[in-house]
């Protein structure tokens, strides 16, 4: 397996390190509705979104560089590419949406208390 250069691994920052989940979640949800409505063309849709997701990921990139320099920035994304790093991000988003929810569900509980 080819190691990633150093632009593809800065590309992957937001990936990597899950600041990009929003976007996936607003992906599924288009790509959910369209399967729904099945007669309409979602391809500008999807079209758009994707410039979107690449223009995150680039200014992502560059401020994930500028606050922690080009070497560790490097350094971090290699060390979150590793089995336990991305086990643990997996787990993590997969708990987001519910931990979420039962926040709501306390929030409303307790008399609407901003959290």
């Amino acid at each position: 397996m080819n190691k990633p250069s150093e632009d593809d691994l800065l590309l992957a920052a937001s990936r990597l390190t899950g600041a990009d989940l929003e976007l996936e979640r607003l992906h599924h949800a288009i790509a959910a509705k369209s399967t729904a409505q099945a007669s309409g063309d979602d391809r500008p849709a999807r079209e758009s979104l994707e410039r979107v997701r690449a223009r995150f990921r680039a200014l992502y990139a560059a401020l994930f560089v500028k606050h922690l320099g080009r070497q560790r920035a490097l350094e971090a994304l290699e060390a979150l590419q590793s089995t336990t790093a991305q086990r643990y991000l997996a787990a993590r988003s997969a708990m987001l949406p519910v931990l979420s929810q039962r926040l709501q569900q306390l929030q409303q509980q307790m008399g609407n208390i901003e959290i």
